[in-house]
């Protein structure tokens, strides 16, 4: 295949990637983890703080709004400045997930083309751009596409510092970035392992000890003012309940663990699977002995251990194999292990150009693969993607029977108090924010307007299940068949 041929089919396939992702986030709706830092969002444009309208994601007793540590700040801080204003609607998620996608193509086209040339940057960003778990979790709203762009530039300005060892500043800035937008390690032990890696980059060569010394300066700058706001607030600089929870579950139920190992380690194995195996000639050239090399293959394997142990707590805490979740986890040992193959690789040769195309291939195959369960899927939306649309029925209704404010909105126990938020948003969206809207479990309220429940749940009297006049029951398709179901009280007849 020439040269001409093959960039020919990447730049394809880099269309056709643009074109599933533009049609695959029409299904999706905002996954629950996106809604969360919408909501840290709206707390910080309400209050200058990143506030948490019903309390921390675990301590689901706690109504009471509360600064959040759960999630880092970074993404909640670009949805609010994107929003400006505390009554958006999540549909902004969407606009946000969209640009972030294309930002994400950009900095891989043109930091790979610095480092790698034309055909490195054209199959890198096709490579991406037709990643079927990349496409799942931007098309769910996720932060993957901000952490992947924050990676992507500290890797490119990491392997710039070869030759410019100032370059090493910028990228443990970008770094730093990184960890305030997915934070999945302690605050101290990430440090740790950042100090670890410079003092290996600098080895005996005196001339990179002040530049690396100034990139841990940098990066520990960036997130040191996270860490101390958490001390503060909550008297630990760890921001991540990750590393407690994975510990609690391997000790609580070892065997469960293990078994989660293996069951995990597959699906998240696939990630690699395709760029380990067709181009492991070239990783076969990394050198240990290499500090660079050693600092990407250390990053690299890694972020897939740590994320193989958190993804297996998961599976003991909550007893289900959800392996979707499972690669997200290991999306970030991709890129590191892209960057040693392009490092190595030599495009002229068939060889690489053939590998080369059955990747595009593969990823392809996976790609339409998303888009078809998506559209299969999509009269089957999960739990959260039902509150969406239940929530903006409740907005319906309340013109339709002409209920004003103040207003009460009462849900059943059994419906997880983090799920509020949907319906906060739809509401905050159509009366703003300064509205007299309450919402809270059915016995924290006095006689609430409006009923939240599941199916068959009990129901206190005084209330009736909302139907619309020209409603036709399909148990398979109606709004009224997922879940969970709108109760009004009677005088709203």
């Amino acid at each position: 295949m020439k040269n001409g041929s093959f960039r020919l089919l990447l730049l394809i396939a880099i269309i056709v990637g643009v074109v599933i992702r533009l049609l695959i986030i029409i299904p999706y709706q905002p996954e629950h983890g996106a809604v969360l830092q919408a909501a840290m969002a709206k707390g910080f444009l309400k209050t200058g703080e990143f506030m948490m309208q019903f309390g921390p994601i675990f301590e689901f007793d706690n109504l009471e709004p509360v600064p959040s540590r759960h999630f880092p700040p970074f993404y909640p801080l670009l949805i609010a400045l994107e929003a400006r204003e505390p009554d958006f609607g999540l549909d902004i998620l969407k606009a946000i997930s969209l640009k972030l996608t294309f930002m994400t193509a950009l900095f891989i086209y043109f930091l790979t083309k610095k480092s790698f040339g034309y055909t490195g940057a054209l199959f890198t960003t096709s490579l991406w751009m037709l990643n079927a778990a990349m496409i799942d979790n931007a098309s769910k709203c996720l932060s993957e596409n901000l952490q992947i762009i924050t990676i992507i530039t500290f890797l490119s300005l990491f392997f710039q510092s070869r030759q410019k060892p100032w370059m090493l500043f910028p990228a443990c800035f970008a770094l730093g970035l990184a960890y305030l937008t997915k934070s999945t390690l302690p605050f101290f032990g990430t440090i740790f392992i950042v100090l670890i890696a410079v003092i290996i980059i600098c080895g005996s060569n005196r001339k990179l000890i002040l530049w690396a010394g100034a990139g841990f300066i940098a990066f520990v700058a960036v997130i040191l003012p996270w860490g101390i706001r958490n001390c503060n607030l909550f008297g630990t600089f760890d921001t991540s309940p990750y590393i407690a929870s994975t510990i609690s579950a391997f000790l609580s139920s070892p065997l469960q663990f293990i078994t989660g190992l293996a069951k995990n380690i597959l699906p998240m194995f696939l990630v690699l699977a395709v760029p380990f195996f067709l181009f492991f000639p070239e990783i076969k050239k990394v050198k240990l002995s290499d500090s660079h090399d050693f600092v990407l293959l250390f990053f690299s394997m890694g972020v897939f251990i740590l994320s193989l142990f958190y993804a297996t707590s998961f599976y003991v805490s909550e007893d289900v194999f959800l392996p979707i979740n499972s690669i997200r986890y290991s999306l970030l040992s991709f890129i590191p292990l892209i960057w040693l193959i392009l490092k190595n690789i030599n495009w002229d040769t068939e060889s690489a150009k053939l590998r080369g195309t059955i990747a595009i291939y593969i990823s392809l195959a996976g790609a339409v693969l998303v888009l078809v369960l998506s559209v299969i899927q999509a009269d089957k939306p999960l739990i959260n993607e039902m509150d969406i649309a239940l929530s903006k029925q409740c907005v319906l209704v309340l013109s339709e029977k002409e209920i004003t404010l103040p207003l009460k909105v009462g849900f059943i126990d059994e419906i997880n108090k983090n799920d509020f938020y949907y319906y906060l948003f739809a509401l905050e969206k159509e009366f703003g924010i300064k509205s007299d809207i309450q919402l809270g479990y059915i016995e924290n309220l006095k006689k609430p307007d409006i009923l939240i429940s599941w199916e068959g749940a009990k129901i206190p009297g005084g209330y009736h299940r909302y139907k619309k006049e020209d409603e036709i029951i399909d148990p398979h398709k109606t709004w009224e068949s997922k879940e969970r179901i709108i109760y009004l009280r009677n005088d709203y007849r």
